[in-house]
């Protein structure tokens, strides 16, 4: 992702984030993916649930990611998997999704502009495109929209997973 929409992508949904969900902190740890996450400790469980917000390196997209941790492991290192309907996942001590698989979509990202189209782009034009400088306000005015949106997949679907995750371990208590 280019830097003009990395930075104001995380500036808008950490700002947004931290207001409208309740509990979670910005963790400082940096990781070499451009992982940003957000976790809550649950005492005396001391196990943590987290969201991601993870820019791609190599598209103008980012997705979000939702999961747990015990203490001792990283949220950095952690396997994916699939929400099951049976929530058999609930058994691990890590595990970590894409927040589209709790919507209905297997892998979702929030595209800032376009992918190429081979069939109906012209490259030449897409390239000269990707190339041209972006103010910070039109940077915003790309993201917004898609962090609102994937703000409120993460309310509606991946904070009702995480609660349903403490429940069943009993963590939550």
């Amino acid at each position: 992702m280019r830097k003009e929409y990395k930075r104001v992508l995380i500036e808008n949904f950490t700002y947004k984030f931290l207001q409208r969900v309740n509990g979670f902190s910005k963790t400082q740890k940096r990781c070499s993916i451009g992982l940003i996450t957000f976790a809550k400790r649950i005492e005396p469980s001391e196990i943590s649930v987290f969201v991601r917000l993870f820019p791609d390196p190599k598209r103008e997209a980012f997705t979000v990611e939702v999961g747990w941790t015990c203490p001792s492991a990283s949220p950095d290192v952690l396997q994916y998997g699939q929400p099951s309907a049976s929530r058999k996942e609930f058994k691990r001590a890590d595990f970590i999704c894409r927040v589209g698989s709790l919507c209905g979509q297997d892998d979702r990202w929030w595209h800032v502009e376009p992918k190429l189209n081979p069939f109906t782009d012209d490259s030449v034009e897409y390239m000269k495109r990707s190339l041209e400088p972006v103010s910070p306000e039109q940077a915003l005015s790309r993201i917004a929209p898609l962090v609102e949106d994937a703000l409120d997949k993460i309310i509606l679907f991946g904070l009702p997973y995480l609660d349903e995750y403490l429940r069943a371990s009993d963590a939550g208590q």
